[in-house]
């Protein structure tokens, strides 16, 4: 707290931006706010980053597949982008209902479709992103062990990523923190990224926090840290200094 409080005496900091535009110290005051109000943070969409890499590998993967308006690989693509479309504008039921039509329609298709399984895989996961944002934990969490499944099946590293990305989530969201860490601490070594590997380290930290292990949160919140200021990404920076205040 005595940290924070000393973040706000810093003029030149706190009359600065974030890079999604939120002032500084808007989010330095929430921090404040929040050290005895963790409810919420485990209700936090899943980061931008972790959507926007998903994407990316589908299209790196199908771009070159792409020749035809009746081509499959393009129904796919706009079919992935409503799905994640609908989800990020709070329709979680709209998003569930695409994804399992969609779901439906690969599975009548041939076997012989490259990546058919792959695709079936990132379904499963944003059919389980759907339902953790209807508070479906229970059927999220069967999901997105379909999801890994089939990533480990396939040998499929960012698949796998995602996954243990996902259902460190539900753990998180439904309290089983011990579950969380396990699940998280296996993605470690595919996390390819300072931002990636910033909040993952955070995420970390904030379950070991709830489990009343300082020392451990203390050290992955610097661990945080390091990695957000690797990836000059300041509003982490911030997010980290939460974590290790806390876990003081």
């Amino acid at each position: 707290m005595e940290y924070l409080e000393t973040l706000l005496k810093d003029e030149g900091l706190v009359k600065g931006n974030t890079r999604s535009g939120l002032k500084l110290q808007d989010l330095i005051m929430n921090a404040i706010t929040y050290l005895d109000t963790r409810t919420e943070f485990w209700r936090q969409q899943k980061p931008i980053y972790a959507r926007e890499r998903d994407r990316r590998i589908l299209q790196q993967k199908w771009k070159k597949q792409r020749a035809k308006p009746s081509d499959p690989h393009q129904y796919l693509l706009n079919s992935m982008e409503e799905i994640d479309l609908l989800l990020s504008k709070g329709d979680a039921e709209g998003s569930y209902k695409k994804a399992q039509q969609v779901l439906k329609n690969i599975k009548s298709w041939k076997d012989d479709m490259p990546n058919k399984q792959e695709i079936i895989g990132n379904l499963h996961s944003c059919i389980g992103a759907a339902q953790m944002d209807m508070g479906q934990m229970d059927e999220a969490l069967k999901s997105h062990k379909k999801d890994l499944e089939i990533a480990k099946q396939r040998d499929l590293p960012e698949a796998k990523s995602r996954a243990l990305d996902n259902i460190g989530r539900v753990y998180a969201r439904i309290g089983r923190f011990k579950e969380a860490v396990k699940v998280w601490e296996e993605k470690i070594p595919l996390a390819t990224s300072s931002l990636e590997k910033t909040w993952l380290f955070h995420e970390i930290g904030r379950c070991y926090l709830e489990l009343g292990l300082l020392e451990d949160a203390r050290n992955y919140g610097m661990k945080s840290q390091e990695e957000a200021e690797e990836a000059g990404d300041v509003e982490w920076q911030l997010n980290a200094s939460v974590l290790v205040a806390q876990a003081q």
